[in-house]
């Protein structure tokens, strides 16, 4: 008889860690939920039912920063980089996770907990924001990353960051400094993450795989941190 896993667990890579937990950070597309203000409501409809086809299957209008997605720099810079110019290896690897205070993201808070120099690829920034997803208050008032923040992270070859928020810019930013900074330096951008509050202090691993649209300035994403499982 083959040894299995338990159910919702997968093998490990390390000896003695035989295996993983996996915890879902992506928030479910469903009709009605909520977009970015000015964005087109999203659309989940029946195309075929079982009753009238002997199958189903759904029709989705939505867009390409729809939930818990991943922004390509091509999203805000002219010669930026397309989500399907990325290999695969670009949406994994290890991560860390910061709790952020209302405050936001500043470089004293970067500098304190990562000493300088991030032994990661990607950086969470758990904000507890995403205790008010599917309300109004979700796009106001959130924690944002500063300007000399996102500076300071575009020049630690990161492959990106994410946050538990709308955007690392203010609601109300017609220039965002944040964004720019980050997509100049050719990262990428996950928003609109949730549950990041079950991440540990530690490093683990991130896979955040959008949908591969071709020629895309961003697309909804499944993202998954990899976590030992104790």
């Amino acid at each position: 008889q083959k040894d299995h896993p338990p159910a919702g667990r997968t093998r490990g890579e390390r000896p003695g860690r035989p295996f993983m937990r996996l915890l879902d950070l992506s928030h479910p597309i469903t009709k009605g939920m909520p977009v970015y203000p000015g964005t087109p409501a999203v659309e989940v409809e029946p195309l075929a039912t079982m009753e009238s086809n002997g199958f189903r299957e759904t029709r989705l209008t939505l867009s390409s920063h729809t939930g818990t997605h991943v922004d390509a720099p091509s999203h805000m810079v002219a010669m930026g980089k397309r989500l399907d110019d990325c290999g695969p290896e670009s949406f994994t690897g290890f991560a860390r996770c910061l709790k952020v205070d209302t405050a936001g993201v500043t470089v004293s808070l970067l500098e304190k907990e990562l000493s300088g120099t991030p032994d990661c690829d990607f950086i969470l920034f758990q904000t507890g924001w995403d205790q008010y997803w599917g309300g109004e208050d979700y796009f106001r008032g959130y924690p944002v990353i500063d300007a000399a923040a996102a500076a300071w992270l575009g020049r630690r070859g990161l492959k990106g960051i994410g946050l538990d928020t709308p955007s690392p810019d203010p609601m109300d930013s017609t220039d965002y400094p944040a964004h720019m900074a980050l997509m100049k330096a050719g990262m990428l951008i996950l928003e609109n993450l949730k549950g990041l509050d079950g991440l540990p202090a530690g490093a683990f691993r991130l896979v955040a795989l959008p949908l591969p649209i071709s020629n895309s300035d961003g697309a909804p994403a499944r993202v998954i941190a990899l976590l030992d499982f104790e």
